[in-house]
């Protein structure tokens, strides 16, 4: 057995992504020079995103327990979040005036698994996957059997 996928968040997003380099720590002393280290290499791109956050349970870990005189319970771990399948596509890229961050689609396609991850935390994807978790095993297990989610 393995992991059961029982839950899945649809997104689509349209954001800003920015990125510039860090100012050498001599520019903290200098009054205006990080922020002019900053603003002189900012580079920005419009990012559309269309993404799938899934969650499930792990039914190897699962366990069943057997109690004299009740029904036996079957417990289900925890369920947990899967990495994001995230498409991102970059438009409109602005390039900074002394640095082209050559990677900003892949930083923003970084940034939009963490940040849609976290949202689906937040939405209830855990507990929508271990609701569903627990409505799929009990079509399969013997009428009697107690599932639970520990």
């Amino acid at each position: 057995m393995g992991d059961l996928h029982s839950a899945r968040f649809t997104y689509q997003n349209v954001f800003e992504h920015a990125t510039a380099r860090q100012p050498a720590e001599w520019a903290s002393y200098v009054p205006g020079a990080a922020s002019l280290v900053r603003a002189a290499t900012r580079n920005t791109a419009l990012v559309e995103v269309s993404a799938e956050v899934e969650a499930g349970v792990d039914l190897s870990k699962a366990t069943l327990e057997h109690r004299t005189g009740q029904p036996d319970h079957l417990i289900l771990p925890r369920a947990h979040v899967y990495r994001p399948q995230v498409d991102a596509r970059v438009h409109d890229v602005r390039r900074g005036l002394l640095w082209r961050d050559e990677n900003i689609g892949l930083d923003a396609e970084r940034d939009a698994q963490i940040r849609l991850r976290q949202a689906a935390i937040r939405q209830g994807i855990e507990r929508e996957a271990e609701q569903n978790a627990v409505k799929q095993v009990l079509l399969i297990v013997p009428s009697g059997v107690v599932v639970t989610v520990k």
